[in-house]
């Protein structure tokens, strides 16, 4: 009885020149954020908002997380669908009322100064 064996090979030079590359991936980079006031309350914080405290534009409520410690309370800039990365928080932390607003330090873009300053009625 004869047996015969075969050698499978593999060559993994072959397999590194068959790879694909990915392609890399942007990473945003995190905002930083600015102390800009204490506030007595969101219902507060809100008013400001909507009467152009801050850099007198608009804002739209964005979302709130509801971290261990505290909550945030975020609003972008209106012009974002644009991509103006400009945003704005509310910071209040457990079993207490008011809170600290917090403003990220990059500048509004994507909009001009006309569009940027809106009036009241």
């Amino acid at each position: 009885m004869s047996s015969s064996a075969s050698l499978l090979e593999n060559n993994f030079n072959d397999t590194v020149n068959d790879a694909e590359e990915f392609p890399k991936t942007k990473q945003s980079k995190a905002k930083a954020y600015d102390f800009v006031e204490d506030c007595e309350s969101l219902e507060e914080f809100k008013k400001l908002i909507k009467n152009l405290h801050f850099d007198n534009v608009s804002w739209n409520f964005h979302g709130t997380n509801k971290l261990a410690d505290c909550d945030k309370h975020t609003f972008d800039c209106k012009f974002q669908k644009k991509g103006c990365k400009k945003s704005i928080y509310l910071k209040i932390k457990n079993d207490e009322i008011n809170g600290s607003v917090y403003i990220s330090d990059n500048e509004h873009s994507n909009h001009s100064n006309d569009e940027t300053v809106t009036s009241v009625a």
